[in-house]
């Protein structure tokens, strides 16, 4: 279920949001034996970057970056974004 956010008109919102739990899960699941702890998951596209992180048990936060330069930049904030989100949850 998305909880808010702007989408282009011609995405199905809720199939996006389950798509987006998809993805996370199964890259949590494949990283579950790994020594260190899932940050988020980038999906570069040719001109933009999609961000999915987790903000709790049941939430998640997905982002478009449309500048991809800008990138390095934007993480820090989108991951503060996650921990205040957690928060309110």
């Amino acid at each position: 279920m998305i909880i808010d956010g702007d989408a282009p008109s011609f995405i199905h919102t809720e199939t996006f949001g389950a798509m987006m739990a998809i993805m996370l899960g199964a890259a949590e699941t494949a990283t579950a034996e790994s020594q260190g702890t899932l940050r988020y998951i980038n999906v570069e596209l040719s001109t933009s970057n999609l961000v999915i992180t987790g903000a709790g048990q049941r939430v998640l936060l997905a982002c478009y970056v449309k500048d991809r330069t800008k990138f390095d930049k934007v993480v820090p904030f989108i991951e503060e974004a996650a921990r205040r989100l957690k928060a309110l949850v």
